[in-house]
């Protein structure tokens, strides 16, 4: 037998011999590892679910920033990056009367956060020089007192229901804090369940 060969049974045999003495702590240390490891990425996952956003100001449910109200809502129509006006809450829409009368047609797919299918009736923009009518149940025409072109513009403000229920964004409210009259605080969740580690 040639001496390499001695030497790498003798090694051989030795790690045998240690891991058959020690083998309950070497599982473990492997077990530790492992759970160590798979408890680190859920915490970074974790980490990541939140995201803390802090704003100078004194906000109510009505002016909250664009930055906040777009996480949670829509409004009719979406600006797109490059300034183009898309659809959102409403499908189509067509412009009347020499520009003074806008007429939405609502998509009948969205639902709002309480579950409640989107109406007409729930339309809520109040803006000066401006009436909302309801013509049916998915259908609102904007009438104006004078021209306004940048009217889209103003329509793409989220709308809310009572108590910021939201329509469309991929957050929900899940709590509000007040300091008086205005919102200190808004925890929000994400609406994927799938996703979200914060229940």
């Amino acid at each position: 037998m040639t001496t390499e060969r001695r030497h790498f049974r003798f090694y051989w045999h030795l790690l045998l011999g240690f891991f058959s003495r020690h083998w309950i702590i070497i599982v473990g240390l492997i077990i530790l590892i492992s759970l160590t490891g798979w408890l680190g990425v859920r915490f970074n996952l974790l980490q990541k679910r939140i995201l803390r956003i802090g704003l100078v100001g004194q906000y109510e449910t009505h002016n909250l920033p664009q930055q906040i109200s777009r996480l949670i809502s829509q409004g009719l129509v979406k600006i797109n990056d490059d300034g183009s006006i898309l659809p959102a809450a409403a499908k189509e829409w067509q412009i009347q009367n020499d520009d003074k009368e806008y007429i939405f047609s609502l998509r009948d797919d969205l639902v709002w956060d309480d579950n409640r299918p989107l109406s007409a009736e729930d339309i809520n923009y109040s803006y000066q020089d401006l009436s909302v009518e309801v013509t049916d149940k998915l259908t609102i025409t904007i009438k104006l007192k004078e021209k306004f072109s940048p009217l889209l513009t103003l329509l793409s403000r989220p709308i809310f229901k009572k108590d910021l229920i939201g329509l469309g964004g991929d957050y929900r409210v899940k709590k509000t804090y007040y300091q008086g009259n205005y919102i200190n605080i808004i925890s929000l969740e994400p609406k994927d369940k799938q996703q979200s580690l914060l229940k």
